[in-house]
């Protein structure tokens, strides 16, 4: 069996770092709030819509966004970061997110279809010769979704870490100035 790669198995805890660097070059406004918020719920939308498509690990997926695109969770990933880096609103946390990302999804994605490869050697070719990679190909997606495949596959997770995201980021210069205070 192909390893999936020392990536795959470390992305849940490889956001800590990036969100700490994020807060701290953050300078969310109003503005930047309302400018984000599409994209991070569009993006947010679509990761659920995926998780109530997929049974991980058991067969290869190709109903919903699976159908469009053969990483859904992915591209849902990259939108919520682009909308969370617009709400940072910090050209400089941007120069450095852009191209960590893009390396990193590159890689995974790679590691990932290696595996799946191997995982649904009968399916995957086909469906790997008909679905673009990243970018979702155009029609109308099959199968029904399913909200408690969705929960099972802990899609609320999601939306509870972004909200928290959210949160430190428009509030950042509420608590430094709460530190500044006990400083004082």
């Amino acid at each position: 069996e192909p390893d999936r790669g020392k990536l795959w198995r470390a992305r849940t805890w490889l956001h800590g770092p990036g969100i700490v660097v994020g807060v701290c070059l953050s300078e969310a406004t109003a503005a930047s709030f309302l400018a984000s918020l599409p994209l991070i719920l569009v993006g947010l939308l679509w990761r659920t819509w995926a998780l109530g498509h997929v049974r991980k690990d058991c067969e290869l997926c190709t109903t919903g966004p699976y159908s469009l695109v053969r990483h859904p969770l992915y591209l849902g990933n990259i939108v919520v970061l682009v909308g969370l880096l617009i709400l940072a609103n910090s050209l400089l946390l941007a120069c450095i997110v852009v191209p960590i990302a893009a390396v990193y999804y590159a890689m995974v994605i790679m590691q990932e279809e290696c595996w799946l490869r191997w995982r649904f050697a009968d399916d995957w070719p086909e469906y790997c010769a008909q679905v673009p990679c990243i970018i979702p190909r155009l029609h109308r997606p099959s199968g029904e979704f399913s909200l408690s495949l969705a929960i099972a596959n802990q899609a609320h997770l999601n939306w509870v870490l972004v909200g928290l995201v959210m949160a430190l980021l428009m509030l950042k210069p509420w608590i430094l100035r709460a530190f500044q205070d006990l400083s004082q």
